[in-house]
């Protein structure tokens, strides 16, 4: 009764990192609420937009005696990397405790990983060896795009794809916004489904509708209740620019098979700089343009006329004798609104075949030579 061990079981303080989340949007570092080891965040597949990217403060428990220098450690390098602000470590002076911001970035694979922090310190140092901290981070699924910019000329539209970088847990509904739909508007969402995984069933086309010239940035927006896709946000994944076009007189010409026959072309916007019109034909040894290129003439609109021959009234004797052609106009113009439009309205040239000339078109047949 009353004995007293001393020193009987040694105890010692451990210092680590405490991790912070961080109002964003600021370049001060605001500490919002401490990171647990049960918090998820989360970083989107977008390389080229800040949804790629998340930012969390981190400090040392107590300040460093010595230079410290700290590397974010990650359990799978291929799903999140993280790093100092502009890479590489982060680092306290002597004497310093205060938060340091931390780039958790997207790595191009989706999947969840533990970030920690590993010190380098002089020996002596109250950091030296230390390594702690426990920042999960999820990498979400991506979007695929064909292309990532789509013109769309007046009275027209554009198209691109779409589909999921990996397969879909769940069904999911990817609502489609255009940022501005004065210049451009856009179909409203497709679905990928679970069983259709990343085959071409889940390849989608979305249609983009012209309304005014100028540029509009299309985003996405997936739902997928309990699927690894539900809350991916895709901001400005592909750019839609409504360009100028042309106008032309007919889509249809018919053509004899030694003949010609003419369309007008009219710029539907007043062009900025000189603008040349290549026109070309898919089969010209069925028809081709007799005039292959015209110029439209800064600040005027003209219309200009397109004659379209058949082959057969230039070369009888070696020519396709019928069928269509289509005839194709594709505009450049250095530094004008006009420059790399391809119409969206072609011209189908349909060549007549060749007729026979009758001399008359009835006889008499008697019964017998000279029979009334």
């Amino acid at each position: 009764d009353g004995a007293v061990l001393n020193d009987a079981i040694a105890v010692e303080s451990v210092i680590g990192f405490t991790s912070f989340t961080k109002l964003q949007g600021v370049a001060a570092d605001v500490p919002l609420a401490e990171i647990t080891e049960g918090d998820r965040m989360l970083v989107q597949y977008q390389p080229t937009s800040h949804l790629g990217k998340q930012e969390f403060l981190v400090r040392p428990d107590v300040p460093v005696t010595q230079d410290t220098e700290v590397e974010v450690v990650s359990s799978d390098p291929a799903i999140v990397t993280g790093s100092a602000t502009g890479g590489g470590r982060l680092m306290w002076k002597a004497g310093e405790g205060g938060f340091k911001t931390v780039v958790a970035t997207h790595a191009g694979t989706s999947g969840s990983v533990v970030l920690s922090f590993r010190a380098f310190a002089p020996a002596g140092g109250n950091y030296f060896g230390i390594e702690s901290g426990h920042v999960r981070v999820e990498a979400m699924p991506g979007l695929l795009f064909d292309r990532t910019t789509v013109d769309v000329q007046k009275g027209g539209t554009g198209t691109f794809t779409i589909r999921p970088d990996t397969y879909p847990t769940q069904d999911v509904l990817v609502s489609i916004t255009t940022s501005d739909p004065s210049v451009a508007t856009v179909q409203p969402n497709v679905t990928f489904t679970a069983d259709a995984e990343i085959g071409p069933e889940n390849t989608k086309q979305v249609t983009i509708a012209y309304v005014a010239q100028g540029t509009a940035a299309i985003s996405f927006t997936a739902s997928s209740p309990g699927g690894n896709f539900d809350g991916v946000i895709w901001s400005n994944g592909v750019v839609a620019a409504s360009r100028p076009g042309f106008t032309l007189s007919t889509n249809d010409l018919v053509i004899p098979y030694d003949g010609q026959a003419s369309f007008t072309v009219t710029p539907d916007t007043v062009p900025t700089a000189d603008t040349h019109l290549t026109i070309a034909s898919t089969q010209p040894a069925k028809a081709a343009p007799v005039q292959m290129a015209i110029v439209f003439r800064a600040g005027t609109v003209v219309t200009q006329t397109i004659d379209v021959k058949s082959w057969c009234s230039v070369s009888p004797g070696n020519c396709a004798r019928a069928g269509a052609a289509i005839i194709t106009l594709t505009s450049s113009s250095v530094g004008g609104n006009y420059d790399g439009v391809d119409s969206t309205s072609v011209v189908t040239a349909e060549v007549q075949p060749p007729r026979l000339s009758l001399s008359t078109s009835s006889l008499l047949v008697q019964a017998s030579a000279g029979a009334a």
